[in-house]
């Protein structure tokens, strides 16, 4: 799960256009962020669909599997980190 995220926060930092301007110290939206119905953008930000987890296709049970045995090993780690911590 984790280097999914990591992979996701890449592609956001690596994001060149104006949509995600908005993400900035001073909490401003500048006028270029601002999406307006119509108006066609240089440099739409588009997400990738490998990063849309919420949902499966019907019948892709390998990628389940894939996500169950990294949020599996995830939990582990988590568990040994506890453990480790509460050794100290």
């Amino acid at each position: 799960m984790i280097h999914r995220f990591d992979a996701w926060i890449k592609t956001i930092d690596t994001y060149s256009g104006s949509d995600l301007l908005y993400f900035n110290p001073k909490g401003t939206i500048p006028d270029v962020a601002v999406i307006q119905k119509g108006v066609k953008r240089e440099n739409p930000f588009r997400e990738k669909k490998k990063f849309n987890t919420t949902g499966f296709l019907r019948g892709d049970t390998e990628a389940k599997a894939r996500l169950q045995e990294e949020d599996e090993e995830e939990a582990l780690d988590d568990k040994h980190e506890l453990t480790e911590e509460e050794d100290l």
